[in-house]
């Protein structure tokens, strides 16, 4: 119990960090990527403008994109260590909590487990707890993937617009730039929405091929 409390304080606190930071350069992102896509328009926030000053604005869009990707990159290195250990233990987690609710569903000795309620509602509840957890970090990391892709494809769109367009996009869209972003737990695996049901699909399996593991010793225990 000491154990699981103080990963639950770990997690939380964790996930919050990233909520907090992820979140606020999604949002950065998602303003940028509104500011880009006036260039598909040809207009500026103040109505049409000069070629001057729409090659000068995109510059600095574009720059401003760079360094967020930067600090995306870096939040992706920083965090890959804490991303990986947090699923690992998260994964055992929610595995062995499962298998210990399952165990005691289908208990038949009731004498043995009086407790049956007690040890399903902890069950459940630690499971519950790294759900949520595990949900926050996993939208988070998607939410700033997605808004960064999604520049990459605004900028796609404005590159057809003119060739002044063209020249200055070619010169930041480096190959880095042009590749998707992704967080990963230290490049293992990738983390995003698809995550939680990934887990969950590998327990569901992990419980049934027990269930069925354990109807089969029933059935030859009883022919014997």
């Amino acid at each position: 119990m000491l154990v699981y409390s103080l990963q639950m304080l770990y997690s939380g606190v964790f996930a919050v960090y990233l909520r907090t930071v992820l979140k606020s350069l999604a949002l950065r992102i998602e303003f940028l990527n509104r500011r880009l896509d006036a260039f598909t328009r040809q207009e500026g926030p103040g109505g049409r403008r000069s070629d001057r000053e729409n090659w000068r604005e995109l510059s600095n869009l574009i720059e401003v994109f760079c360094k967020l990707r930067y600090i995306t990159e870096n939040m992706n290195s920083v965090a890959g260590v804490g991303l990986l250990f947090f699923f690992g233990f998260a994964f055992y987690t929610v595995t062995n909590q499962s298998y210990l609710a399952f165990s005691t569903l289908t208990a038949r000795s009731s004498s043995e487990h009086a407790d049956l309620a007690d040890t399903m509602g902890l069950s459940c509840a630690w499971v519950l707890a790294e759900t949520v957890t595990m949900a926050v970090i996993c939208s988070s990391c998607d939410c700033l993937a997605s808004a960064a892709n999604t520049t990459s494809q605004i900028l796609a769109r404005v590159y057809g617009e003119s060739k002044e367009f063209q020249n200055i996009i070619d010169k930041f869209l480096t190959k880095s730039i042009k590749q998707e972003v992704q967080f990963t737990a230290y490049g293992f695996f990738a983390i995003d929405n698809s995550t939680l049901f990934k887990i969950f699909s590998a327990v569901t399996t992990y419980l049934s091929h027990l269930g069925a593991v354990q109807a089969a010793g029933g059935l030859q225990g009883g022919g014997g």
